[in-house]
């Protein structure tokens, strides 16, 4: 086994993993959910298509050796699709457990915005990055492509800081709810935990 195939192999098991602790935790969100009796919101099904990117994108890591470039294009799309589907998800989670005040409301749709955008934004990027077009999805068309390091990892951040607004946004309100400190600060803790 050379070096290539064991890069392969770690991506191959951390998909694995990852996809199961997901897969795990959607089905224990549906069971307790259905064992309630409570009815099935936005955040539960937008939770659930995350799901379903995360494993169009291990499918296309499964036949990434066969089919690299195409694989590869389709992967980036449906990993941040899942990234912005789990976004949404708890923004609408939010709209569902918070009373919303009016800069909750307005913060919450700022952040569901800019995650549309950045995902449209990206989308137009990877797919427009080579003259020709062809040349992105077949390594035998001759073209020119962007070095898309720096890209990439601008993209990444303004993707991390979106996480980050998102998981502060509930300490306000954490914060002016008549608990002892202690547990204002366990709830706070439990809600940026999430930001991980």
């Amino acid at each position: 086994m050379d070096q290539a195939d064991r890069e392969y192999l770690k991506i191959w098991l951390l998909h694995a993993v990852m996809g199961l602790a997901a897969t795990t935790a959607i089905i224990l969100r549906f069971l307790a959910r259905r064992r309630t009796k409570a009815v099935l919101k936005w955040d539960d099904w937008i939770s659930f298509s995350a799901l379903l990117f995360m494993w169009g994108d291990f499918a296309c890591t499964i036949l990434g050796k066969s089919f690299l470039f195409k694989t590869a294009y389709a992967s980036i799309l449906l990993t941040d699709a899942c990234e912005v589907a789990a976004r949404m998800s708890v923004i609408f989670l939010y709209y569902r457990l918070f009373s919303i005040k009016r800069w909750l409301g307005w913060s919450l749709k700022t952040v569901g915005a800019l995650s549309i955008l950045w995902l449209l934004c990206l989308i137009f990027t990877v797919s427009f990055q080579c003259k020709p077009i062809a040349a992105l999805l077949d390594a035998t068309v001759e073209g020119e492509c962007l070095d898309n390091q720096t890209g990439f990892l601008s993209s990444e951040i303004f993707n991390a800081c979106l996480d980050l607004m998102l998981v502060c946004l509930p300490v306000r309100i954490i914060w002016h709810l008549r608990l002892p400190l202690r547990e204002r600060l366990g709830i706070a803790t439990i809600f940026l935990t999430g930001g991980l």
